[in-house]
């Protein structure tokens, strides 16, 4: 999966920072969900591919996802999926759909092997289906998290993905489209609907790449200058700055407990990039200057060269002239 979606991914499987992620994006910042009601369940499917064999055993297909929590209060069950995503996918859409159906599929042979186990089916037709007619699946969220630093230019929807032509026929009106959910950490205009310290991990990943609305941002926030570890450590991963985790002791902040003060961080992470430019430019500077400095001398070795040849030359036209007088 990579090193910084594993990082983001087991980021987001605190509780309450789950939580929080969910109400933003999909409550539009309502408190609906409680992180005590979540329940972290696997992410990967087994479900049952092509048809059933008399002589062989069902072969089954993985799905591995990322994270997947349920949520349970009493009054609401609701299944959530989440995905890291650091580059851009142009078939999102489609993947989605198949996770979706992994997840259903999944609900659907747990069902069937309950009733298998009881014998309570109905009716032909209900065997058949494997679903008894008053049973309901439980709905199921899936949202994207892209958090790379390239602008999403994929595909959102299926509608996207699908030539429809000139459409004469009208067909898109009737066509069954699919819309994908993605969080692009990089187009966000704020974090305002997040409550918890995720927001911060948010907002450093929305504006890394303009270096002086960060220095702003991490300046005047206080939540930058006691960051929690996990946080902390998080950031050093998706920022691509392993330097600010080994040296987390000299950033440790004034407060007890484990939490640093990024603003320092990353202010001597940018020191830190500026000079190893600089190294970099100062050691192609003295590549170009001894490249020059053998230019110069090659040039002196052929004026030099250049210099011998005229002598002969005038030597030979002088020697020329001599037998051409002497009559030879």
């Amino acid at each position: 999966m990579g090193k910084a979606n594993n990082a983001i991914v087991n980021y987001l499987s605190d509780k309450k920072r789950f939580a929080d992620m969910i109400n933003a994006e999909v409550y539009g910042g309502r408190q609906v969900i409680k992180p005590e009601g979540l329940t972290e369940i696997s992410a990967t499917t087994y479900t049952k591919k092509g048809k059933n064999q008399s002589d062989k055993p069902p072969k089954r297909r993985e799905r591995r996802g990322d994270l997947a929590m349920v949520y349970e209060d009493g009054t609401i069950y609701r299944m959530f999926l989440t995905e890291a995503q650091n580059k851009v996918m142009y078939v999102l859409p489609v993947r989605s759909m198949d996770y979706l159906v992994s997840a259903y599929k999944k609900q659907l042979d747990d069902i069937s092997r309950e009733h298998e186990r009881r014998g309570d089916y109905g009716s032909i037709a209900e065997q058949f289906s494997g679903l008894n007619k008053a049973d309901k699946l439980k709905p199921v969220y899936l949202l994207w998290v892209y958090h790379g630093e390239e602008k999403w230019d994929g595909a959102e929807s299926l509608k996207d993905m699908v030539d429809l032509g000139n459409d004469k026929d009208g067909f898109s009106r009737i066509f069954q489209d699919f819309k994908a959910h993605i969080i692009k950490i990089n187009e966000m205009p704020d974090t305002e609907k997040y409550n918890t310290e995720l927001k911060s991990l948010l907002d450093l990943l929305r504006i890394r790449s303009d270096k002086t609305s960060l220095r702003t941002l991490v300046n005047k926030e206080e939540m930058f200058y006691n960051m929690d570890e996990e946080t902390y450590e998080t950031a050093s991963v998706l920022l691509n700055a392993p330097s600010i985790w080994r040296k987390r002791r000299k950033y440790k902040a004034d407060t007890e407990g484990r939490t640093y003060n990024m603003c320092k961080a990353l202010r001597d992470w940018e020191a830190e990039i500026t000079e190893e430019k600089n190294k970099i430019i100062d050691e192609q500077n003295a590549q170009l200057e001894q490249k020059d400095a053998q230019l110069e001398q090659k040039d002196a070795q052929l004026e030099q060269q250049n210099a011998i040849i005229d002598s002969l030359e005038k030597e030979n036209a002088l020697l020329k002239a001599k037998l051409e007088a002497a009559g030879l």
